[in-house]
């Protein structure tokens, strides 16, 4: 099925009525196509027992057209998408919907006049079940959820020690709750690569919201407190789109366990470690 995406949401079928008095006749259907892509900024999506195959002029990419791109692709999310940027590039070929969708909404920046929401979020996470830490491939997530299960959640002294004498050669960030609900940061990994590793040292101690990163910060310190707060592991995908020291906007996605600690002095305790599933340039002008 062939679908062309006006920049006001619509849907046009190439063998429809309208289409053919805008763009031309039957047999011309396809340069007619080419034409309301390139000149017209609309979206060109054809869809197949196999695959989606997406074409789009990113300049001229409408907050209306994206709303209906996505309703589009996440009708099946188990087909592969073909994205063709009219040109200005090789044809990408993303295997799941949601990094199409990732891919699309970067590419939405290109055009600045279009009305809607500048971005679909800066931050978003999704809790997932802990059960998949049974399944293969998670290596030192599964590993430290064992170990939390197996220690039921309290941290000795000896294990706390360890960590706070060497606080940049921790393997997971440790951030202590504070009275009011704020993590802390008191270790930081190194695969945390946002910062400059000068800058690193004076991280540690500060609230989530002091840290320079301020926005990203705040919202990843949401998932500690929950964990807090329920007392129980958290298991996120995160996507989140940030712009780290260096300058360079990029689009995270990761995986994250959360766990809550417990002192033996009753302080509490949350620590963090990730799974990075890709790291990427992104032209999102904030963050």
């Amino acid at each position: 099925m062939q679908l062309l995406i006006g920049a006001d949401g619509r849907r046009w079928h190439p063998y429809g009525r309208e289409f053919v008095g805008a763009y031309g006749s039957l047999t011309a259907w396809r340069n007619g196509l080419d034409r309301a892509v390139r000149s017209h900024g609309q979206v060109s999506l054809h869809i197949s027992p196999r695959r989606y195959s997406i074409r789009l002029q990113p300049e001229a990419l409408t907050w209306g057209a994206f709303q209906q791109v996505m309703s589009v692709l996440f009708d099946d999310e188990g087909k592969p998408v073909v994205l063709d940027t009219a040109g200005a590039g090789p044809a990408e070929l993303y295997g799941k919907v949601e990094d199409a969708v990732a891919r699309i909404d970067d590419l939405r920046a290109m055009n600045p006049a279009a009305a809607g929401p500048q971005w679909r979020a800066s931050f978003l996470a999704e809790k997932l079940s802990l059960q998949r830490l049974k399944e293969e491939g998670w290596g030192a997530l599964q590993a430290a959820y064992r170990r939390w299960s197996r220690r039921r959640g309290r941290l000795d002294r000896a294990s706390l020690t360890r960590l706070l004498d060497a606080p940049l050669e921790a393997p997971m960030l440790l951030a202590r709750i504070d009275r009011g609900g704020s993590p802390i940061t008191l270790t930081w990994p190194d695969y945390i690569d946002l910062y400059d590793p000068a800058e690193i040292p004076s991280l540690i101690g500060k609230r989530f919201e002091e840290l320079p990163l301020s926005t990203y910060s705040r919202l990843a310190g949401e998932g500690y407190c929950a964990a807090d707060r329920e007392a129980a592991p958290r298991l996120e995908l995160i996507e989140a789109v940030v712009r780290p020291a260096s300058g360079e906007t990029v689009r995270l996605r990761y995986d994250r366990l959360l766990l809550p600690w417990r002192a033996e002095d009753g302080t509490r305790y949350v620590t963090s470690q990730a799974r990075q599933i890709w790291r990427r340039a992104s032209a999102c002008p904030i963050c």
